[in-house]
């Protein structure tokens, strides 16, 4: 201490999002799984069902979003998780993704929709993701069990980068469309 101040105490800051999660890991928010198979209804389904479902497997790489503590205490049995994909690739896809200043629009949280999710260059490796809080869908939590234990080692953001995705998951579905402005 000098001067007759306080100790300064610093906890060294780690500024990589990610946490590398190895062997035997239990799902916990903010896991990223790569190429999960996720079964989708047809766009076109009939209603009323027929006896064979339309359906489309495709594999996605998917956050998970349900908070850990309510899958550890087995409050769930399904786990809600949105789709990211690589920046560069999601701009080729979607034209307006690559407009000018949508980075800043999107960190500023001027596209709900859309969150951003840090490079990493250490292994394992990834570049810069965008998450598309618009595409949600559950999937059963022993399924994804099963994917993330076959995925070693696997990244999970750590905190305080996975509340911060749950901020952005709220903020875009608790939004309030007002019928008229009151003025």
């Amino acid at each position: 201490m000098r001067g007759g101040g306080l100790a300064e105490t610093r906890v060294p800051f780690d500024d990589d999002w990610y946490e590398v999660v190895q062997d035997g890991s239990k799902l916990l928010q903010g896991d990223l799984l790569s190429a999960c198979p996720i079964l989708r209804l047809d766009r076109d389904v009939p209603y009323p069902l027929p006896d064979e479902i339309p359906t489309i497997v495709q594999p996605a790489d998917i956050v998970v979003l349900t908070q850990s503590c309510d899958s550890d205490q087995n409050k769930v049995t399904g786990v809600v998780c949105c789709t990211h994909f690589d920046l560069e690739e999601a701009k080729e896809k979607n034209q307006q993704l690559s407009r000018k200043n949508v980075l800043e629009e999107i960190k500023k949280g001027r596209h709900v929709r859309y969150t951003l999710l840090a490079a990493r260059d250490a292994h394992p490796s990834i570049r810069l993701r965008i998450v598309d809080l618009g595409d949600i869908f559950v999937l059963p939590k022993t399924f994804l069990e099963k994917v993330a234990a076959s995925q070693n080692p696997r990244l999970r953001l750590r905190t305080p980068y996975r509340e911060h995705l749950a901020q952005a998951f709220g903020r875009f579905y608790m939004r309030v469309a007002l019928p008229r402005e009151p003025f």
